[in-house]
């Protein structure tokens, strides 16, 4: 049964209601929301922590101020209010909005926002996004980071531009719907996300994919990456399940690559970009190296490069003098560990 109150009214009726469990929430229809009242409704809420409310019969449609924290810790929500579509023009921010809401199940955003960075972080019992995402998304930085029951990551519009963790820690997620051509931020975007087993191509643009899929331990493989990359600082570090690296061999941009694919036990043959000078951890404790094809003479650190490397039989050093490589500072311990 749906409960119709104004928000005036929902403070005291919640107070009078017995407590109930985040599976028998109390339907409730704010009949009321406007742009004066509708930052109440989650101090109303917290003041009311063992009374849990789904607010989806609610229908937000006179507002044109920023959302931002609207809801942020509200743990008594279940599902949010759905928002109609602002005046033309007006883009709210929903940063933070439901931020720390850990038990929020559904995700609605506003159409027309533009950023919506932090919009469900912590959200722990997030499970998906049933109207999608806007069109006019710019900004999802750590949108759902920490969701770890997500299911499945929202189709992402070509108007996204920045994604840095934004799913960092979804545990849940099994697959990544899709990486659009506008992204140019998708550092930590994925690290952590346990579930995913491979990932799509990475489009031209983006500069960096530091940390992207650091601690993907089920990723097996990887699309074509752009050679607009130059910083590949800890992208696949731990994942130990891939077998097949896409090839960067001919990247000219890349100039980081410490610790890459540190942990990364299941790769036997590589070829550096020639264009690389940190290659720091790049392959430390992959005890599975067996090939590398090229040391670019570039380099100037390559610290712990090929620590714990056990299998490491045959290296192309091009014409850096081994001596120099065991002793120089830059290259302490390189290759620790090894039989060479």
């Amino acid at each position: 049964m749906v409960i119709e109150l104004t928000v005036g009214q929902l403070s005291t009726w919640l107070s009078e209601q017995p407590e109930n469990t985040p599976d028998t929430p109390y339907d409730i229809n704010l009949t009321d929301v406007t742009n004066t009242n509708i930052t109440y409704i989650k101090s109303y809420l917290q003041a009311n922590p063992t009374k849990y409310v789904n607010l989806s019969p609610t229908y937000i449609t006179n507002y044109s101020m920023s959302l931002s924290y609207l809801f942020e810790n509200c743990t008594t929500l279940i599902e949010s209010p759905r928002f109609m579509t602002p005046t033309f023009g007006l883009h709210p921010s929903m940063y933070a909005a439901f931020r720390g809401c850990t038990n929020l199940k559904y995700g609605y955003l506003i159409s027309g926002t533009q950023d919506a960075s932090r919009a469900f972080q912590g959200c722990t019992s997030l499970i998906s996004f049933p109207g999608g995402i806007t069109s006019y998304l710019r900004d999802i930085s750590y949108f759902c980071d920490g969701c770890t029951s997500l299911q499945t990551m929202p189709y992402l519009s070509d108007t996204v531009t920045n994604i840095e963790g934004a799913f960092r820690d979804c545990t849940s997620l099994t697959s990544i719907t899709n990486i659009p051509s506008s992204i140019r931020n998708m550092a930590y975007a994925f690290k952590g996300c346990t579930g995913i087993t491979s990932a799509p191509d990475i489009p031209y643009g983006i500069t960096s994919l530091e940390s992207t899929f650091e601690g993907c331990t089920a990723l097996e493989e990887c699309g074509s990456i752009a050679n607009s990359v130059t910083n590949f600082t800890k992208t696949f570090k731990g994942c130990s399940s891939m077998t097949s690296f896409p090839d960067i061999s001919s990247n000219g941009s890349i100039g980081i690559m410490e610790g890459t694919f540190e942990g990364c036990t299941g790769i036997t043959t590589f070829s550096f970009p020639l264009s690389v000078r940190n290659v720091k951890n790049c392959f430390k404790g992959v005890t599975s190296l067996e090939t590398v094809n090229n040391v670019p003479s570039g380099i100037t650190n390559a610290e712990s490069c090929f620590e714990g490397c056990t299998s490491l039989e045959t290296i192309n050093l091009f014409s850096i003098p081994l001596n120099i490589l065991k002793n120089n500072v830059n290259f302490k311990d390189m290759f620790k560990g090894c039989t060479l």
